[in-house]
């Protein structure tokens, strides 16, 4: 088992001093390949204006498998999604699997503990 870490930022923050960055952690037997493999992990979130951290539980959104929740303590819940691209063929959506600069509900993949290109 290793821990592994999915570092995002905010889109319409990046490069600002008050930058707000999402980071994902799960300890799994081999890298996570899509956004739901974080599923029973932990998540933080913090600007780079003031020191505080907000923490997560990390869950399977209740509607769809695909996407996850993250749940803090006082019940606040951020619903996160992948990337998806639509099946041409059965007009469904399929997702997209973890990659550099992809864009998680606002949330851009900027770094992983595992090099994720």
């Amino acid at each position: 088992m290793q821990k592994y870490t999915l570092y995002t930022s905010r889109k319409d923050t990046i490069g600002s001093d008050g930058e707000v960055n999402l980071r994902l952690y799960v300890t799994l037997d081999s890298a996570p390949q899509r956004l739901s493999d974080f599923a029973g992990g932990v998540a933080e979130i913090y600007d780079g204006y003031s020191t505080d951290t907000c923490n997560f539980a990390i869950e399977l959104a209740s509607f769809d498998p695909r996407r996850i929740a993250l749940k803090s303590i006082n019940g606040e819940e951020i619903v996160i999604n992948p990337e998806f691209i639509q099946a041409a063929q059965l007009n469904q959506l399929e997702e997209i699997p973890l990659k550099l600069n992809q864009n998680l509900s606002g949330y851009i993949v900027k770094n992983s503990s595992w090099g994720l290109r």
